[in-house]
C-alpha cells in the first residue's frame, strides 16, 4: 500500500502516513524508547519529590511563622488601640473600669513585641521595621498612656500625634511580612510549576515515543491533540470564539467536547460578569445622581431622567406620599411619548397587587415585575411611601442582573429620601427657631418700651423733688433716696436688654465700620477712672494698641468694656487692684491678628463649678448673691454676645478669693504693630 500525505487544517504542515510494513524493525527500537520512558519517567518522580519536599517546607515555614507573624503583627497595633480606648475612657469619664482596658491592651502588646522578636534574624530589615515599631509604641505607652494611667495629666492632642505614626509603621511591619510570606509561597509555587512543566514534556516526550511505534494508530492521535492544543493556546490569548474541532478517538473527542462546553461556559461568565459590572456602574451613576440634591421634587425628577434612558423603558413615573406638601408625581416618558396627565398618573397601577407580590419569589425585596412592568417599592422609617413604575412593551423580559440593577438604585433612592426628609426636618426647625428668636427680640423691644417710659415719669418726679425749695423730713428723704437708687437699677436692666435686643440690626448697620479700639479702651478707662479713686481701689490702664482697628460697632464695645470694669469695681474690695490691658499679639504670616482686650481684678472671684455658667443670661454666681451685690446677671451675657457679634472670642478665668480675669480676642481689619 502507497504512502499516503494529507494537509493538517490547523497547521498548515503536511503529515506521512507510513503503509504497514514501512521503517525499520520496532522491537529494538520499541526497548530503547522505553527504556528511555522508564528513565524519564524516573527522573521525573525523583525531581518531583524533592521539589514537592522544599516547596513542602517552605508552606511549612508560611504556615508556621509568616502566617501567625501576621496576624500577631495585626494584635500589636489591636493592643494598642486598646491602650488608647481605655486610656481616653478613663480621661473622658473617670471610671476605672476603662483601666481594665488599658491593662489588657499592655499585656498584648508587650506579649505580640516579645513574641515578633524572633523574626529578627530572618530579615534584617524586618527586625529594623519591627524595632521602630516597637519604639513608637513603647515610647508612646511610656509618655503618654502610663503617665494617664498613673493619674498625671497630659497634652490630648500630643498624645493623638504620637500614636498616629504607630499605624503606619504597623502597616510597614506588616507589609514587609507579608512580602516574606508571598516570596515564600511563590518559591514554592515556581518549583511546583517547574516539575509540572518537566513532567508534561517527559510526557508529550513519551507520547512521541508511542506515536512512532504505533505509526498510524498513534499517528490518529497526535492530530487531533495539536489541533486541542492550538485551541487551548488561542483561548489563552483570548480569542474567546475559538473551539476544538471534534475528531480522532473517542476520547480525544471527550476532551475536544469538554474544551467547547468550558468555552461556551466562560464565554457566558465573561458577558455576564460585563453585564453585571456595567449594571453596577448604571446603578452608581444614577445613585450618584440622586444623591446630589436635597429637595424631595429634584431626587424624584433625577430619578425618573437617569433610570429611564438607561433600563430602555417606555415610561417610569414614581407615587410617593406621606410627606409634608401632599403626593409628590414625577415622570419621564421614552422620545414619541405624550406625558402622562396627572390625573391619570394618581389612577395609575402604583400599588402592589397580591398577584404580583406572589410572583418570583427569588426577585430582591421590594421589587416585582409582571405583564411589562416593574413596581419598585421606595420609602422608609420618615414617613415617605411609595411606588417607582417601569412600564415596558407587553413582551418584555427583564435581562439577568436587572433586577439587581434596580435593588441597587432602591437603597440609594431611599437614602437620597431620607436625607431630603432630614433636610426639610432641619429647614422647618431652623425657621421656628429664627420665628422665636424675633419674637423675643420684640418681646424685649415692647417689654423695655412699656417699662422705660414710667420709669422716666418716676425719675423725673424724683429729681423734682430733689430740687424743690421745700426740705422733707429725714424719714421721707431716705425713702426717696431708696426709690431713686432701685429706678437707676431698673433703668440700668432696662438699657442692658435694649442692648442685648439691638445688638444685631446695630451690627448689620455698621457693616464692619472701622473702629480705632484704642479710642474706645481709653474714653471707657477715664469714665471709670473717679469711681475706682473713690473706692481706694489702685485701676491701670495698659494700652498699646494705638494703630489697630476692629469692625463693628463702638458703642457696642464701649458698652460692653463698661460692664467688665463695673464688675471689676463692684466686686473689688478697698486696697484692691484693676487693670485694663489692650495689646496686639503676634500673629500667622498673611494673618491681620487681633486685637486682645483684659480686664483683671482681686476681687471675691468666682467658684470654680460656676465660671463655665457666668456667661448665661441672669446667672449670678452664688458668692455674689451672699455678698448681697446688686447686679441682674445680664452683663457677662451681654458682654460675650456683644464680642461674638464682632466675630471675636471670650474666656474667663478665676481664682476664688483671689480676682477674676476676663480675655476678648477681636479679630483686626488690618494687620497692626505687635505689642505682646
Amino acid at each position: 500500500m502507497a504512502a499516503r500525505e494529507a494537509k493538517d487544517r490547523h497547521t498548515g504542515t503536511r503529515r506521512r502516513d507510513a503503509a504497514p510494513g514501512e521503517g525499520r524493525s520496532a522491537g529494538r527500537q520499541l526497548t530503547f524508547y522505553f527504556s528511555v520512558l522508564v528513565l524519564l519517567l524516573a527522573l521525573t518522580a525523583v525531581a518531583r519529590a524533592v521539589v514537592m519536599e522544599y516547596a513542602t517546607r517552605q508552606m511549612t515555614e508560611v504556615a508556621n511563622r509568616w502566617a501567625p507573624a501576621g496576624v500577631t503583627n495585626a494584635r500589636v497595633l489591636q493592643s494598642l488601640t486598646d491602650v488608647q480606648s481605655g486610656i481616653r475612657g478613663y480621661q473622658l469619664t473617670g471610671d476605672a473600669a476603662f483601666m481594665d482596658t488599658y491593662s489588657s491592651g499592655t499585656a498584648g502588646f508587650l506579649a505580640a513585641v516579645d513574641e515578633l522578636r524572633g523574626l529578627r534574624t530572618s530579615d534584617p530589615d524586618l527586625g529594623t521595621l519591627l524595632d521602630r515599631q516597637e519604639t513608637l509604641g513603647k515610647r508612646w505607652w511610656q509618655t503618654y498612656a502610663e503617665p494617664v494611667a498613673n493619674g498625671q495629666r497630659v497634652d490630648p492632642e500630643e498624645a493623638a500625634t504620637a500614636f498616629a505614626a504607630i499605624p503606619a509603621a504597623n502597616g510597614e511591619t506588616g507589609a514587609r511580612i507579608d512580602m516574606n510570606m508571598t516570596a515564600s509561597m511563590a518559591a514554592a509555587k515556581d518549583l511546583i510549576q517547574l516539575v509540572n512543566a518537566v513532567s508534561a514534556l517527559i510526557t508529550l516526550v513519551t507520547v512521541a515515543v508511542t506515536v512512532y511505534l504505533a505509526y498510524r494508530a498513534v499517528g490518529d492521535i497526535i492530530r487531533p491533540l495539536r489541533a486541542l492544543s492550538i485551541t487551548l493556546r488561542r483561548l489563552e490569548r483570548g480569542d474567546h470564539h475559538e473551539r476544538a474541532p471534534v475528531f480522532g478517538p473517542a476520547e480525544v473527542q471527550n476532551a475536544a467536547n469538554g474544551v467547547n462546553k468550558l468555552a461556551v461556559e466562560n464565554q457566558r461568565l465573561r458577558v455576564r460578569q460585563e453585564h453585571e459590572g456595567h449594571m453596577r456602574e448604571v446603578a452608581r451613576t444614577i445613585g450618584v445622581a440622586v444623591r446630589a440634591h436635597l429637595d424631595i421634587d429634584t431626587v424624584l425628577q433625577e430619578l425618573v431622567d437617569k433610570l429611564g434612558p438607561v433600563i430602555g423603558a417606555d415610561r417610569v413615573y414614581v407615587q410617593l406620599s406621606g410627606l409634608a406638601g401632599g403626593l409628590r408625581l414625577k415622570q419621564w416618558h421614552a422620545p414619541g411619548l405624550v406625558p402622562l396627565p396627572p390625573s391619570l398618573l394618581t389612577q395609575a397601577p402604583g400599588r402592589i397587587d397580591a398577584a404580583m407580590s406572589e410572583q418570583d419569589p427569588d426577585a430582591p425585596p421590594g421589587i416585582h415585575f409582571r405583564q411589562g412592568r416593574i413596581l419598585m417599592e421606595i420609602g422608609g422609617d420618615d414617613g415617605a411611601n411609595g411606588t417607582v413604575t417601569i412600564a415596558f412593551p407587553r413582551e418584555y423580559e427583564v435581562p439577568d442582573g436587572e433586577l439587581g440593577l434596580l435593588a441597587l438604585v432602591r437603597e440609594d433612592i431611599d437614602r437620597a429620601l431620607h436625607h431630603s426628609s432630614v433636610y426639610a426636618e432641619q429647614n422647618r426647625l431652623l425657621a421656628e427657631v429664627k420665628a422665636l428668636d424675633e419674637h423675643k427680640e420684640r418681646f424685649l423691644a415692647d417689654v423695655t418700651r412699656e417699662i422705660r417710659n414710667p420709669l422716666s415719669s418716676i425719675q423725673g418726679y424724683l429729681e423734682l423733688i430733689d430740687e424743690s425749695p421745700v426740705a422733707l423730713p429725714a424719714p421721707a428723704q431716705k425713702m426717696i433716696g431708696v426709690i431713686d437708687r432701685n429706678a437707676h437699677r431698673l433703668r440700668a436692666l432696662v438699657d442692658d436688654m435694649v442692648t442685648l435686643s439691638s445688638i444685631r440690626p446695630r451690627m448689620a448697620k455698621a457693616n464692619g465700620r472701622p473702629v480705632p479700639i484704642a479710642d474706645v479702651v481709653n474714653a471707657v478707662a477715664d469714665e471709670f477712672r473717679p469711681r475706682f479713686e473713690s473706692q481706694e481701689v489702685t485701676f491701670t490702664v495698659d494700652c498699646r494698641a494705638d494703630e489697630a482697628e476692629v469692625g463693628g460697632d463702638a458703642e457696642l464695645l464701649a458698652h460692653a468694656l463698661r460692664n467688665l470694669l463695673d464688675n471689676a469695681a463692684k466686686f473689688t474690695a478697698k486696697s484692691g487692684t484693676a487693670t485694663l490691658r489692650c495689646t496686639i499679639p503676634p500673629r500667622k504670616v498673611g494673618d491681620a491678628g487681633t486685637s486682645v482686650l483684659t480686664v483683671s481684678d482681686t476681687g471675691i472671684g468666682i467658684p470654680p463649678e460656676e465660671v463655665d455658667r457666668v456667661f448665661g443670661e441672669f446667672y449670678r454666681a452664688s458668692n455674689a448673691v451672699r455678698a448681697a451685690v446688686e447686679g441682674p446677671g445680664l452683663g457677662l451675657s451681654l458682654v460675650k454676645e456683644i464680642i461674638e457679634a464682632h466675630t471675636g472670642r471670650i474666656k474667663i478665668t478665676s481664682d476664688l478669693s483671689r480676682g477674676t480675669q476676663v480675655t476678648a480676642e477681636l479679630p483686626l481689619l488690618k494687620a497692626a504693630p505687635m505689642t505682646a
